[in-house]
Formats: structure tokens, C-alpha cells, sequence
């Protein structure tokens, strides 16, 4: 059921053309709620009714996200407060004054930058940094880093242009760009170079690439690869884009491709055999620590999951993302994997436990941890089978034993049988079943050879 506030002074209904609005389509008709106390409203009601509204899109699409597709409702007060929101009745609460004051001046940020024609691109970006600042409580000037990262892959963009465009296009480009921010900012990073510098010989190596011969080519690689700085050279290409990596690899041979695949595979096996080895002997509870590797690593959930839409609670960095979050059943589970197969939708619930969690008690019954991860795990399914009409698979994962005993493996798969659409698994399961992967990798390997 929709919250309606008790004192609200306007109702304003979204019924204008959405393209021009550039709103989805399942917002029209959505109902704003304007509060007593907001001052000067009856001053922007015209234009709101026009559909001028600053940041409307941007608003609706961040609580479409965060409400997971669900209704929600949107309010205007006069509150010192930014924003609050009560999950229970998915109500929204927004000070109106304060929303308009960074969107004037996110604005005013984005102008100070304009690009000829790119302007577009970093307008959008601005507004996507602008609005997750607005609700991390963040000033509107704390966007002006992350543009000044974004100047340079639009300076990329122009580069490669450039040629292709006619000579009165390149003069007016050219005269954009002097008079623009970014041409400070490049020519105050590079203007002061001298030609020993690291950034002029790199870029040197790249603009006379095509003149080096391959012979060349394996003397520098080979050259790098026994100096001390190897290890710090891959380090840093680890961190690359991963697109950037993946164009880099296309290149290589298909055997160099699955060589470097399984390395990488087998040492995150080998963390994670640690860190639930380490989790195991731990007195203390918090897998926390799992979850974070895992999110990572998801190959490790099990590589069936390759290419599938993969959510998570928390994020490589141990911070909470609300993406399973699900207001209306108070429920997050760990990890959601979406899959698509035809017209049928199909999710797998994962909740994780941790690796010191029992399976069993000394009475060879089910243990605590193991039921309540089980009722997660239904609990979950329940939603959404039933809430999203999906197919859904529950699984529990928890505990770490060096072996069952042939009883408890019996126990355990009677009860997986039982419950089919439900299931707990062990952490030696996923170790198994990653080593089993790696295991095939490397006999297509040797087959090649």
C-alpha cells in the first residue's frame, strides 16, 4: 500500500511526456508530496507541471535502484536534514531547498568544464558522482576529483576524432579546448615535463609502436621480466581497467590465455583455502571476511555462474551495498545470481555462514548454524518464488570439516533431497568443486601441447 502523508499542502502528479522528461514510462502518474512548511513551492509549480525539474530524473531513478523496482514514496519538506527514508513504508523525505541548492551548483560545476560536444558525456557523469554525494552526505565541490579523472578519457575520445573531422570542425574543437578547463588541467600535468621524464618516454613508446620489431619487443618484455621490478610491473597492470586487460590479452596466444588463467585461478584458490582454514580455527564469528573474498573471487560460488547477473550484500571492500536488500520482507541475502533461460527467470539465493559454524552435533543431529542457515536459505526462496515469480534455489554455505563421516554424508543428502529447492553445501564443497575446475583447465592444456 502507497504512504500518503497526513500534511501535505500539493500533490504533484508526473503526467508529462516522458521523453522529453527523460523519465522511465512507469513513473507517469507516480504522485510527489509537497509539505506544508516547504516555502515558495506555488513559485515552481508551473514549471514543475511542464516538467521542469531539476534532477527529477536523477531522484527517481536513484530510489528506483534502491527500493529494487518497488513503489516508493517521494516527499518534499523545509527539514535542515538532506534526506531521510523509512523503510517500512518506503517513504522518502527530501529537503527541498537543499536538493536544489547542489543541483544549481553540480550545475555550475558541469558548465565550468564544457566541451564542444562532449559536453554530454560529462554532464552525465556529473549528475551520476553528483547524486550519490547528495546522499553520502558529501559537498557538491567533492565531484570535482572524479571529473578531473574523467577529463582525460574525453581528451582520448577528441584525439581519435580529430582527424576524421573537417578543417572548420577542427578549428572550432581547437578553439573549445584552449578556453576550456580540461586544456588547463593537461597542460598543467604535462606542460611541465622535461623529455627524461616516465610519462614522456611511455608515451613516446606508444605513439612509435609500430616501428619496434618484435625482436624488440620480447628484448624489453624479457628485460623487465628478471629485473626486481617484475613483480611490481604486474602488480600494476593488475590494477588496470579490466577492459584494458582483456584487449591487452586478446593479443596473446590462446595457450598464454588459459596459462595465465589457471595461475590466477590456483593462487585464489590458495587464498581462499587459507582464509577458511584461518576462519575455521577462529573462536570468534564473522564472515564478514568470507563474504569479502568472495566477492572477488565469484568463480569460486561455482563457475556455472560465468556471465550471470551476480548482486552481493557486501562489496570487495567489506561495505554494506544494499543490492539484495529487500525492504518490504526486511530480508538481504549474501548473494543473488540472476539467470535468464527463455522466458523463464531464474535466481540462486546464497547465504553465507561461517567456516567454523558445526553441521552436526556430538548427537549426530543437525546443528543450530545448519538450521538456521537452511531457514535463510527457504526464507529467501519463499520470496522470490512467490513475491518476484521466479524460479529460485536457496543454498546455505557453511562449515569446514577435514572429512564426514559416511553417516553425516548420507544425513546431508537426504535432507538436500528432501528440500530440493534448497540446499546446504560446505566449504569443502566449494573448494572441490574450484579445484575440479582448475583440474580441467589444465588437462585441455595438456592436450594442446
Amino acid at each position: 500500500m502507497t504512504y500518503v502523508p497526513n500534511n501535505y499542502s500539493h500533490v504533484f502528479t508526473l503526467n508529462f511526456d516522458p521523453k522529453k522528461a527523460r523519465i522511465k514510462s512507469k513513473f507517469i502518474g507516480k504522485k510527489i508530496y509537497i509539505l506544508h512548511n516547504v516555502p515558495d513551492f506555488n513559485k515552481r509549480a508551473p514549471d514543475w507541471e511542464k516538467g521542469i525539474f531539476k534532477g527529477l530524473k536523477s531522484l527517481l531513478d536513484h530510489f528506483d535502484d534502491y527500493f529494487n523496482g518497488d513503489d516508493f514514496t517521494l516527499i518534499f519538506n523545509n527539514s535542515e536534514k538532506r534526506y531521510s527514508i523509512n523503510g517500512e513504508s518506503s517513504a522518502v523525505f527530501i529537503s527541498l531547498k537543499k536538493w536544489f541548492d547542489f543541483e544549481y551548483t553540480i550545475e555550475r560545476i558541469t558548465k565550468n568544464y564544457k566541451i564542444s560536444k562532449y559536453y554530454f558525456d560529462l554532464s552525465h557523469e556529473c549528475k551520476l558522482e553528483g547524486i550519490k554525494n547528495y546522499f553520502s552526505d558529501k559537498d557538491p565541490d567533492d565531484i570535482i576529483p572524479h571529473i578531473d579523472q574523467s577529463i582525460y578519457s574525453i581528451v582520448e575520445k577528441m584525439l581519435l576524432e580529430f582527424d576524421s573531422l573537417s578543417k572548420n570542425e577542427q578549428n572550432t574543437m581547437l578553439k573549445t579546448f584552449e578556453e576550456s578547463k580540461p586544456a588547463r588541467l593537461i597542460l598543467k600535468k604535462y606542460g611541465k615535463l622535461n623529455k627524461n621524464s616516465v610519462e614522456v618516454q611511455v608515451k613516446s613508446l606508444a605513439n612509435n609502436a609500430d616501428k619496434i620489431t618484435p625482436a624488440q619487443v620480447f628484448g624489453l618484455v624479457n628485460e623487465i621480466s628478471k629485473s626486481k621490478i617484475s613483480n611490481k610491473v604486474s602488480k600494476k597492470f593488475s590494477q588496470l581497467p579490466v577492459n584494458f586487460q582483456s584487449e591487452f590479452i586478446k593479443n596473446t596466444s590462446q595457450e598464454a590465455k588459459y596459462t595465465a588463467l589457471v595461475s590466477e585461478l590456483e593462487s585464489s584458490l590458495k587464498s581462499f583455502k587459507k582464509l577458511i582454514k584461518e576462519r575455521y580455527s577462529s573462536k570468534q564469528k564473522n564472515e564478514r571476511q568470507i563474504h569479502k573474498f568472495l566477492a572477488s573471487n565469484y568463480w569460486l560460488l561455482g563457475i556455472e555462474y560465468y556471465n550471470q547477473i551476480i548482486k552481493t550484500d557486501i562489496n570487495k571492500d567489506g561495505e554494506k551495498t544494499k543490492e539484495t536488500s529487500h525492504s518490504d520482507w526486511h530480508i538481504y541475502p549474501d548473494f543473488e545470481i540472476y539467470r535468464l533461460n527463455g522466458a523463464v527467470e531464474k535466481c540462486v539465493v546464497i547465504e553465507i555462514e561461517e567456516a567454523n559454524d558445526k553441521i552436526f552435533n556430538l548427537d549426530g543431529t543437525f546443528s543450530k548454524s545448519a538450521l538456521d542457515g537452511l531457514y535463510q536459505s527457504i526464507t529467501y526462496s519463499i520470496y522470490h518464488t512467490i513475491k518476484r515469480k521466479r524460479i529460485t534455489q536457496g543454498i546455505a554455505i557453511l562449515g569446514y570439516t577435514k572429512k564426514l563421516t559416511a553417516k553425516q554424508e548420507k544425513d546431508l543428502e537426504k535432507l538436500n533431497f528432501m528440500l530440493p529447492c534448497v540446499k546446504i553445501m560446505t566449504y569443502n564443497d566449494l573448494i572441490n568443486n574450484a579445484q575440479n575446475t582448475i583440474d580441467f583447465v589444465n588437462k585441455q592444456l595438456s592436450k594442446n601441447k
